[in-house]
């Protein structure tokens, strides 16, 4: 994941930028890969006079546990995993959750942020109340997430760069990790998905294509993923309004604008969704109500 200038920000105002930033890999350039194995570099900006000029690369668990435990830390905020938000009811303000072994439970809560990606549970039941026209479009393409691993114990390529291999309507986006490996992601029409169905297929279709990551990862585990991995679909959407016509549900992150993840925006417009929040909760002297309607 590339946490840009936008999300870094944002996690410094709560003091948690450094931290995630000790687990993350900084990225100067764009590095384009062409069929014949030759590459280009196209940096982000003029790091001789700007050395902030970066993207950092980081890995989602370890994002994930940095703010897990930045958030346990408090004594105002109660985690409850494997908890999938049922419906509010906001005349009795109880909120009905499911639970991963299927009891239902209730909770008494007076607001609700939904920060609960694409297919947003929260942004459904809003729908069923408010006046929320959303556009929602599934992209032709397809992706699927490929491991490069480290080569003799360092990485296979240089490592400060965003790599990718850009053919026309397809791509390959790879980001370096601190064990050395990288994550990289297959981006395709479904129709070719659908073509690579055997083995031979697959091999062909790297070594036309891809040849260096072939060479990287090796046929068998270019094989083994494809079995073993089912491509999953891209989907934007934009809602016309975040907000409850009565300032009690927010809408923030994906569950309100969800874009394609080459775009490498969706996170950083997400930590920054909580910077303007949490600035609007200042402005209304924490009064949620006033701020969700500001937020609007």
């Amino acid at each position: 994941m590339a946490l840009s200038r936008r999300g870094h920000d944002s996690l410094a105002y709560i003091n948690c930028a450094e931290m995630i930033a000790n687990t993350g890999v900084p990225l100067y350039a764009r590095m384009m890969h062409d069929e014949n194995g030759h590459t280009c570099a196209f940096p982000y900006g003029p790091y001789e006079k700007d050395p902030n000029h970066m993207i950092l690369s980081v890995e989602r668990d370890a994002l994930s546990k940095c703010l897990l435990d930045e958030a346990s830390k408090s004594s105002n905020i109660t985690i409850h995993f494997e908890h999938k938000f049922i419906s509010w009811n906001r005349d009795t303000k109880e909120a009905l959750f499911c639970t991963s072994s299927g009891t239902q439970v209730k909770f008494n809560v007076d607001f609700i942020i939904g920060f609960d990606g694409s297919y947003s549970s929260v942004r459904a039941a809003m729908m069923k109340t408010e006046k929320i026209n959303l556009t929602q479009e599934y992209l032709d393409l397809y992706y699927m997430e490929i491991n490069i691993p480290a080569k003799d114990g360092q990485f296979a390529m240089p490592e400060n760069y965003l790599h990718i291999w850009p053919r026309h309507k397809f791509v390959i986006i790879a980001s370096p990790n601190q064990d050395k490996s990288f994550n990289a992601t297959l981006i395709l029409p479904i129709s070719m998905f659908d073509s690579l169905s055997t083995s031979e297929e697959v091999l062909q279709f790297f070594q036309q294509y891809f040849p260096d990551v072939l060479s990287f990862i090796g046929s068998d585990e270019i094989i083994k993923t494809f079995r073993s991995s089912t491509p999953r679909p891209l989907i934007t959407i934009k809602c016309s309004t975040y907000v409850s016509s009565a300032g009690d549900m927010l809408l923030m992150g994906d569950a309100a604008h969800s874009m394609a993840p080459f775009y490498a925006q969706g996170m950083n417009a997400a930590f920054e969704d909580c910077l303007v929040l949490f600035e609007t909760l200042k402005q209304t002297n924490f009064d949620f109500q006033k701020a969700f309607i500001a937020y609007k």
